[in-house]
């Protein structure tokens, strides 16, 4: 019992984190940084971190990352002083400031890709792994009808 609860253990924790992203190809989104990107922000030490969106809002992001104008991949962005100094007249006006810093940002080359699975395949992935289970399923019950045939004999 012990063992079987092993398994089953590993196989729930390796479908979703090794098997699933690999089942349906992944569709890739690059996009410019607007002021709605602004909304995931978060800001430690003058490095603003932002957080992909893609166009469609019920999708399975895989990985999202910001990169820069070489398409290196960054984990923050630092302003300089000179952009900030650009946005300080938008300071006054809460709504404004957010379309001047992603103005700034997208100036400077960077850009937000990401990695998905589209909400429209949801049920092709569910099928698949449904698919999988049961031949595992299978694959087992043969083996133990097998090896229970051999025992007796």
């Amino acid at each position: 019992m012990a063992i079987t609860l092993a398994v089953f253990v590993a196989v729930q924790i390796a479908m979703p984190l090794l098997v699933r992203p690999h089942l349906l190809p992944a569709t890739q989104s690059t996009s410019e940084v607007t002021a709605a990107h602004l909304a995931a922000v978060s800001q430690g030490d003058g490095d603003v971190r932002l957080e992909a969106s893609v166009p469609d809002a019920g999708a399975w992001i895989l990985s999202s990352r910001t990169v820069d104008a070489e398409g290196r991949a960054v984990s923050s962005i630092s302003l300089p002083a000179s952009s900030m100094e650009r946005c300080e007249p938008a300071l006054e006006e809460a709504a404004r400031i957010g379309d001047c810093v992603a103005a700034e940002i997208t100036r400077l080359g960077y850009r937000l890709e990401a990695s998905y699975l589209p909400s429209s395949r949801f049920w092709p992935l569910q099928w698949a792994e449904t698919g999988i289970y049961l031949g595992l399923a299978l694959g087992l019950a043969g083996g133990c009808s097998s090896w229970v045939r051999r025992r007796l004999t």
